[in-house]
């Protein structure tokens, strides 16, 4: 079978341009009115290789799920268009798929020589890839922005928001409560995922080691689910998520330890650009300082504030504002760290520095 390599977009799997004639692609896409009539014997067949506890990577759910790859990647592409129920069906597959799969590498007896071993690894980067992209259609779609936008769009009629927060083309796709639901386990399964030991033998044929692009999808969901501004609202389902994050970056750079700086800079890019992300953020970085021992994250963020322009401050007053928030609310739970790397933060404390905060219009 053809290697699965991550897009940069959508659209780049659509075609086999400038691609290598060994790289996978879709060849067929299927048509939107039949999304629903063949997607529940993918899923049945994903579901009965659940069932039967059968070590032939060849009859696994994500084999099979690759196998069927361009009929999912289809409806990715028309989820706005199709009904919840369809949607929903192709969720819970590709995470049935996912969770039998990480009982399958978690096995003493797993081997990087198992026949079909290929097959195997292709299914579970495709299975994440379209569980990243129900991701974010989700998040997008239950997200308070969402919801305004919404409202927006349908002249300010009254929702009730409470019972679906998400429309797409009039169709309700997932209740924002249910969505929280959904979000917890499928971090979860990514955690326990990049916990297995024998993850790295599934890349055994190819280059050895976990690649990059399958961290970043991973990370990608982080950093999505962070962006939802819902998920700062105190609830039980929040705290879930919040050490749920936390143990997912803690495996993330585990495997992968420069993806510290990496992820840094994007949270950074987050409080900037969502101030209800503060709270959350803030206890994911003291729940990986406090219950996974890792600090680093939180020197690198200081380090990416440290390293912004004096004049970004000076020109952006909101942004300032949630970073300063981030830091208020970590000094004194955290203050050991905070100030034995406080020196990262000194150029912001320089006479020019404050002069131009002072001055701004």
């Amino acid at each position: 079978m053809k290697e699965f390599v991550y897009p940069l977009c959508r659209n780049d799997l659509l075609t086999q341009r400038s691609r290598s004639d060994n790289v996978y692609f879709v060849s067929k896409r299927t048509p939107t009115q039949q999304i629903p009539q063949s997607l529940p014997d993918v899923a049945a067949a994903i579901s009965e290789t659940a069932r039967k506890n059968n070590e032939d990577l060849k009859l696994s759910g994500v084999s099979v799920l690759a196998e069927n790859f361009d009929l999912l990647f289809s409806l990715i592409l028309d989820a706005g268009h199709l009904n919840a129920a369809t949607v929903k069906l192709a969720w819970d597959s590709s995470l049935e798929a996912l969770t039998k799969a990480i009982t399958t590498v978690s096995r003493a007896g797993f081997s990087e020589n198992a026949p079909d071993i290929d097959l195997f690894r292709n299914g579970l980067k495709m299975t994440c890839y379209i569980l990243t992209e129900l991701i974010d259609f989700y998040e997008e779609q239950t997200s308070s922005n969402a919801v305004i936008a919404t409202s927006l769009t349908t002249k300010r009629k009254k929702k009730k928001t409470t019972d679906v927060v998400a429309l797409s083309n009039g169709r309700n796709v997932i209740d924002g409560d249910a969505w929280s639901t959904e979000r917890g386990r499928v971090l979860s399964e990514f955690a326990d995922l990049l916990a297995c030991r024998n993850l790295s033998k599934v890349w055994a044929n190819s280059g050895g080691s976990i690649e990059d692009a399958f961290i970043n999808v991973i990370v990608k969901v982080v950093v999505k689910c962070l962006e939802n501004p819902d998920l700062g609202k105190a609830s039980s389902s929040s705290h879930n998520v919040k050490n749920t994050i936390a143990k997912l970056i803690s495996k993330i750079v585990s495997h992968v330890p420069h993806q510290n700086t990496a992820i840094a800079t994007k949270l950074v890019n987050v409080l900037r650009n969502v101030e209800k992300s503060v709270t959350m953020i803030a206890d994911v970085t003291l729940c990986l300082v406090e219950s996974y021992d890792h600090s680093q994250l939180f020197v690198e963020i200081l380090r990416e504030i440290g390293s912004s322009e004096v004049s970004e401050f000076a020109q952006d007053s909101e942004s300032t504002r949630t970073l300063a928030s981030y830091l208020v609310l970590l000094a004194p739970k955290i203050p050991h760290l905070f100030f034995k790397w406080f020196c990262f933060l000194m150029p912001h404390f320089q006479e020019e520095a404050i002069k131009s905060l002072i001055q701004r219009p």
